[in-house]
């Protein structure tokens, strides 16, 4: 409930059917006052959404498609450390253990991480690309209305073509080609955020009891 940010309801899986179960059990007549419902990507819930709730509206959640924005940022990083001379300075500076560097907003890097990060964008002008289009698209949702986005979006799009960066050409085509769904977040501002905080409290509940035989007893300490 986001007014009292406790949960409501629970469920063992995230099949169509589970979500199913709480909108037949809060009855049609509450179906259809829904105006918006926030989930990540999964088939179910859309499916389950459309089919429970024909006057709501679809909204993606933000944190889950920049989070697979961060991968493909991740998947070009790779690439592009697989073309640096083994050895090399800058194939030290750009391999896996400093990945989360390269997805980290500019202003919230520390002091040794700017530099980390400046050292390698001045030897490889595709690195400084990649730096443009990473910050560019962490602004993406912060805009004030859903053209002032696919403005962002388009830009972002004319960078990685350019750039011929390959992980997020296949980003860049999805994400556009799902358009009519990601707009949908600037019309109502809603997300995931609060559930899947909750999810993870869940989950440590889960690891401190070293599992639960009994569902209803789980489901219990949740509520």
């Amino acid at each position: 409930d986001l007014k009292t940010h406790r949960v409501i309801w629970v469920s063992e899986s995230r099949r169509k059917e589970a979500l199913d179960q709480f909108f037949a059990l809060i009855g049609k007549d509450a179906c259809a006052k829904i105006k918006a419902v926030a989930t990540d990507q999964h088939d179910g819930y859309a499916a389950s959404v459309k089919e429970n709730c024909p006057k709501a509206t679809h909204v993606w959640d933000r944190f889950h498609l920049m989070q697979i924005f961060e991968e493909a940022v991740n998947d070009t990083r790779k690439s592009l450390h697989q073309e640096q001379a083994p050895g090399s300075e800058l194939s030290r500076l750009t391999r896996g253990k400093y990945w989360f560097m390269f997805v980290k907003r500019a202003s919230k890097r520390t002091q040794v991480e700017k530099t980390h990060i400046d050292d390698v964008l001045k030897s490889n002008h595709l690195f400084a690309k990649l730096e443009l289009i990473k910050e560019r698209m962490i602004i993406f949702f912060d805009q004030q209305d859903e053209q002032a986005a696919k403005n962002i979006l388009d830009e972002i799009g004319d960078w990685i073509w350019q750039s011929g960066f390959t992980p997020l050409m296949k980003w860049h085509r999805k994400f556009e080609t799902n358009w009519t769904t990601v707009r949908n977040y600037f019309r109502y501002r809603v997300t995931s955020a609060l559930s899947e905080g909750h999810n993870n409290v869940i989950k440590m509940l889960k690891r401190r009891a070293f599992g639960y035989r009994n569902m209803e007893n789980f489901r219990h300490k949740i509520f």
